[in-house]
């Protein structure tokens, strides 16, 4: 079940609105996160809130489904698992296993996802990370709750998949502190990415990535930069642009950062090796700075931050991910 690639939806608007259709999940746990705020969007009015249909619930192995269609919710846990098994497979994340099945309420339409959960008209989907504290005074951990949110037209592969790296990846770092959240954020929002655009036809996705990977090699930054910047805190800047089946399109400093950590974790997972992302993401979880995840990840090949971005940058054009 994927759907056709339109760079004229997921690039022209990307720097605008993509971010909350599509990247939402770390960013709104960070940016909540450090400023104080609860990590749960602002309910609309209930007044003014019609609901046309009532809300079924449906479980998967990994998944509970709250949607209006059964049909739907049926497809759509079965693409998430689907997806699932995939980003498991590419983190080898195979033996973690999460507290409790993932919530995934599918709005029957845009007007109603807008009303019932109070995001703006441009977001699309969103992760939402509730941190709920210590349940019982015995446990020593913090717990959170975990969700995507959604309507029935945003449900596809490519948003799903990115949504779905978000949860997973948020609840096995287990990352409270806003500090702790900024320093991965490349990290969560590059294997987004990377799950994401894996999950469109291969042809185009390829014929895409051909395309802007010229730009991408033109643009690389340094990788302190990359790690520095939070996209939602910076200026809108307009880069270039690019020709895509015959169209133009143009392209920003968002995008780019965006290309950059996708690039990134894909190098780190494809040049590397999974089990060897699997160690690097299990380094960052203890807290350990990159030189060191790196050194304990990929011994003798990338000892260190500066090692990577220079094999990174030194790639072949046609071997940059």
């Amino acid at each position: 079940m994927k759907i056709k690639f339109e760079p004229v939806f997921w690039e022209r608007f990307r720097a605008i609105f993509l971010f909350f259709i599509c990247l939402s999940g770390c960013a709104l746990h960070l940016e909540e996160a450090m400023q104080g705020e609860e990590s749960q969007p602002k309910m609309a009015a209930k007044e003014t809130v019609q609901t046309q249909a009532s809300f079924q619930n449906y479980e998967s192995l990994h998944f509970k489904i709250r949607g209006t269609h059964y049909e739907k919710m049926v497809l759509t846990a079965n693409l998430c698992e689907e997806l699932y098994g995939k980003i498991m497979f590419d983190t080898n994340l195979l033996s973690f296993k999460p507290r409790e099945n993932y919530l995934l309420t599918i709005y029957p339409t845009r007007e109603e996802y807008h009303l019932k959960t109070g995001y703006p008209e441009w977001s699309g989907g969103v992760t939402i990370t509730q941190n709920l504290g210590q349940i019982l005074p015995e446990e020593k951990e913090q717990r959170q709750r975990i969700a995507i949110a959604t309507f029935e037209e945003m449900a596809q592969a490519p948003l799903l998949a990115h949504e779905l790296s978000h949860l997973i990846f948020n609840e096995f770092m287990g990352f409270i502190r806003p500090e702790d959240l900024k320093a991965v954020l490349w990290v969560n929002e590059g294997l987004a990415s990377y799950e994401e655009l894996a999950a469109y036809e291969k042809e185009e996705k390829e014929e895409y990535l051909k395309i802007i990977t010229l730009q991408l090699k033109q643009n690389l930054t340094s990788i302190e930069q990359i790690i520095e910047t939070v996209p939602m805190r910076q200026k809108l800047q307009w880069i270039g642009v690019y020709d895509f089946k015959a169209k133009t399109f143009v392209y920003s400093n968002i995008d780019l950062w965006y290309w950059q950590v996708r690039s990134l974790v894909s190098f780190l997972i494809e040049k590397g090796g999974n089990y060897n992302f699997f160690l690097f993401l299990n380094s960052l979880r203890g807290n350990k700075d990159l030189n060191k995840a790196l050194a304990d990840a990929y011994p003798g090949k990338w000892k260190s931050q500066a090692e990577l971005e220079l094999e990174w940058k030194n790639a072949p054009t046609q071997n940059l991910p």
